[in-house]
């Protein structure tokens, strides 16, 4: 029998999803045609096509397809997006999301949406996603998904938008883009800033990895999402999903999906290597 889908059980859905994809090793990203037989959740990750607010419907064309796929999204499921939520009328077509979800009827049904970002900022020519690993006063230290190392000076001017919208506000493990001239040394000044991931103060998990999958890291508990655009660091360096291994202690930043007072699951945007 499938799960029934209303407003006060996504969480637990998603949460008990995300742990048997963790059982059998697997968190695969959607890639064209129908879905596959069976309850297991997958994730979609993709860009936004079409919204159809008033049926409950968004059209997403995942990443590496060509073709879009349905996802219906049921009243009482969160679109989160730069610490806050929006309504599916909200969502625009361009927009880069991750979506849990389940098969039923030839279509998805959501169970969460991170919005991650806008097509808008992306037309205005703003480059790879890179995350900030430090800080110092105006100067950001940015490693980008291809490992190399830069430095972003941070104009007075900076327009900032996404999940903060003051320049003063970006700080380590922020997931950010950035626009601006480029120096002869190979810094940026940065004059646009898109943040697609507002990183807390502190991390969603912090301990041992007990185990590893295909895509997935479960430390103790909880389960961790881990995807292409997940940056993994060690000592500032960025490190392959590959190296990550029982044992070592990381902490894990990221949307998180809880159950009462506890996490139970991570979306991970950045793993940290301690």
């Amino acid at each position: 029998m499938r799960p029934r889908l209303f407003a006060g059980g996504f969480r637990t859905a998603v949460a008990w999803g995300l742990v048997a994809a963790a059982v059998v090793a697997l968190s695969s990203v959607v890639r064209a045609g129908p879905p596959p037989r069976g309850p297991a959740p997958a994730q979609i990750h993709g860009i936004v096509v079409s919204i159809q607010p008033a049926a409950g419907v968004l059209s997403v064309r995942p990443e590496g397809g060509s073709r879009p796929v349905v996802v219906r999204v049921p009243p009482g499921v969160v679109i989160a997006w730069g610490g806050g939520t929006l309504a599916l009328s909200d969502v625009r077509a361009g927009d880069r999301v991750h979506i849990w979800a389940l098969p039923a009827g030839g279509a998805w049904v959501a169970l969460r949406i991170e919005v991650l970002g806008r097509e808008a900022v992306r037309a205005a020519g703003v480059p790879d996603l890179a995350l900030v690993v430090e800080r110092r006063g105006p100067v950001l230290v940015l490693l980008h998904l291809s490992g190399q190392v830069r430095l972003a000076f941070l104009s007075p001017e900076a327009r900032v938008a996404g999940a903060r919208t003051r320049a003063d506000d970006i700080r380590p493990y922020d997931v950010v883009r950035l626009a601006g001239p480029m120096g002869a040394d190979g810094s940026l000044i940065a004059t646009s800033v898109a943040v697609e991931y507002a990183a807390p103060e502190r991390p969603a998990a912090r301990g041992a990895i007990t185990a590893v999958g295909r895509g997935v890291v479960l430390m103790g508990p909880i389960v961790v999402s881990v995807g292409p655009q997940t940056f993994v660091v060690r000592d500032g360096r960025r490190l392959a999903p590959a190296d990550l291994r029982p044992g070592l202690t990381v902490g894990v930043w990221g949307p998180e999906v809880r159950i009462g007072p506890r996490v139970v699951a991570v979306d991970a945007r950045a793993i940290v290597v301690e």
